[in-house]
C-alpha cells in the first residue's frame, strides 16, 4: 500500500481513482462514480453491497465472510457504508489532500481507514452500486484476512484515541 499512497499523493488531477489490479470492477463503472463527484460529493465508493450492485463468481465462504466483515466494520468503526472494501474508489482533490496525508494503515484495511477519516472529517461520501467479478486468482483469504481486518478496525480506533489523525503526516512508510 506504500506505493498506492505515494501514487495518489503524487497524482495531479482534480480526481483520483484507484481500482484493484485484477479489474474485478470494470472501468466501465467509472462514469457512475464521476457523476457523484459532479453532484458535489468528495468521494465516491464502488459498492458490491449497495442496492443495484451485481456480484459474480463469488464463493459461499467469501460471501459469508464479506457479510460478517461488513457488519462488524459498520458496528465497530461508525462508517455506515455497506461496503468499505471494494477496491474501486474515486477521490476529489480535496479528499486526497485531507485523507491520504493522515493515513497510517498500510495493509488490507487502508480503505476502511480512509473512509473512517472521511466520516470523521465530515467529507461527503457516496456509495455507488457496481458490477464486481470475483477473480479466480484473488489473493484474499476469507478467514485469515477477516481476522486481520478485525484487528485493523481496533487499531484504527486506537490510533484515533491516541490523536494520530489530528494532523497530516508527511511520512510515507510505516
Amino acid at each position: 500500500m506504500h506505493n498506492l499512497r505515494r501514487g495518489v499523493l503524487a497524482a495531479r488531477g482534480q480526481r483520483v481513482l484507484f481500482a484493484d489490479a485484477d479489474n474485478s470492477t470494470p472501468i466501465e463503472e467509472l462514469p457512475r462514480l464521476l457523476a457523484k463527484l459532479d453532484e458535489g460529493y468528495d468521494l465516491a465508493v464502488g459498492s458490491r453491497a449497495a442496492e443495484g450492485a451485481k456480484e459474480e463468481n463469488k464463493s459461499l465462504v467469501r460471501h459469508l465472510a464479506s457479510w460478517g466483515l461488513r457488519s462488524l466494520a459498520r458496528w465497530l468503526s461508525g462508517v455506515r457504508l455497506k461496503d468499505t472494501q471494494c477496491g474501486f474508489k474515486l477521490f476529489s482533490r480535496k479528499a486526497v489532500q485531507e485523507l491520504f496525508p493522515r493515513q497510517r494503515m498500510m495493509g488490507f484495511s487502508f480503505d476502511l481507514e480512509l473512509l473512517y477519516l472521511a466520516n470523521r472529517l465530515g467529507l461527503k461520501v457516496a456509495e455507488v452500486p457496481v458490477r464486481w467479478f470475483d477473480a479466480p486468482s484473488s489473493k484474499v483469504d476469507p478467514v485469515k484476512d477477516s481476522l486481520k481486518f478485525l484487528k485493523d478496525i481496533l487499531a484504527i480506533r486506537r490510533l484515533d484515541r491516541e490523536g494520530a489523525y489530528q494532523s497530516p503526516t508527511t511520512e510515507v512508510g510505516n
